[in-house]
């Protein structure tokens, strides 16, 4: 299964087939902390003034010497546009001017884990004390789908629950917010464990951690790349898009105003269609609401 960092490298390839231009790569030729205002690269050709990349942080570029290779920083152009400052060793990978920055690439992926309209599932358990009625749910639940418990036995089997009641602005005495909380109508013996399957939005994932990490299926991984995909290409300049023809291309045509939307639909577009997929997957495979209205 794929890391964040995996995915935000195969959503920079993907989006090579929508853009006509190739970030200018050069690398450091020693390393540097994360307070450094200047440093030297391999190739200064490759550097203009303005932003680079380094790794995952941005940097705001004030001068390049050519004969030197040195780089200056402004004083204030470490950790650009909401990344992070940090140390780099030599031979890192240095980025001029680069059009999907990986911080925005990443952000792009979690905004989408976090908003898709598709869903973790879970479970949770307590113990039923014969005088409770309404219980508390995690913070994440957003709608349960069955509800069962152990039985005396030593069978291991968990019945179901078939008579219960959600209630979606549960106010616990010692909570500040309201909670989704679950009343039991068909009541369990006392001191019974109680196991409740739920839904849960997905979570958002860091650098190396894997995408099932999220709580959504490993099917959706595609999926939420296009997600990603789509609110990259509806921020950047239509004139990097890829032109309507081969020949258009080699004649080096400009790309007619609103490309950048045509192709944001048109990515939006399959990811609906993905989405679709993915969700009657889940409905079939996985979600079967057990309940008595």
């Amino acid at each position: 299964m794929s890391t964040l960092n995996q995915m935000v490298d195969q959503v920079l390839a993907d989006m090579q087939a929508y853009v006509r231009t190739q970030d200018s790569l050069t690398s450091l030729t020693n390393s540097i902390d994360a307070v450094t205002l200047s440093f030297t690269v391999d190739d200064p050709a490759a550097i203009a003034k303005g932003l680079i990349e380094i790794d995952e942080e941005l940097l705001y570029v004030r001068r390049v010497n050519q004969t030197t290779a040195v780089v200056d920083i402004i004083p204030a152009g470490r950790a650009w546009q909401g990344s992070t400052a940090t140390s780099h060793a030599a031979s890192a990978i240095v980025r001029n001017n680069p059009l999907f920055p990986r911080i925005a690439v990443k952000r792009a992926i979690n905004e989408t884990l976090t908003t898709l309209n598709l869903y973790a599932v879970k479970s949770t358990t307590f113990t039923f004390d014969g005088s409770t009625m309404i219980y508390p749910l995690p913070l994440d639940c957003v709608d349960v789908t069955s509800v069962s418990y152990q039985s005396q036995d030593s069978s291991g089997r968990w019945p179901t629950i078939m008579n219960w009641r959600p209630d979606q602005n549960y106010w616990p005495e010692d909570s500040l917010v309201p909670r989704y909380g679950i009343e039991l109508m068909e009541c369990p013996p006392a001191g019974r464990t109680v196991r409740v399957q739920y839904l849960a939005q997905g979570a958002a994932i860091t650098s190396g951690q894997e995408f099932t990490l999220s709580g959504l299926p490993s099917t959706a991984e595609d999926l939420v790349r296009l997600g990603a995909m789509y609110r990259l290409v509806s921020t950047i300049d239509p004139g990097r898009l890829s032109a309507m023809n081969p020949s258009a291309d080699s004649q080096d045509q400009p790309v007619p105003v609103g490309r950048a939307s045509d192709v944001s639909k048109y990515l939006y577009q399959l990811f609906n269609v993905r989405l679709q997929e993915e969700k009657q997957r889940q409905t079939d495979l996985l979600v079967t609401v057990i309940h008595y209205q």
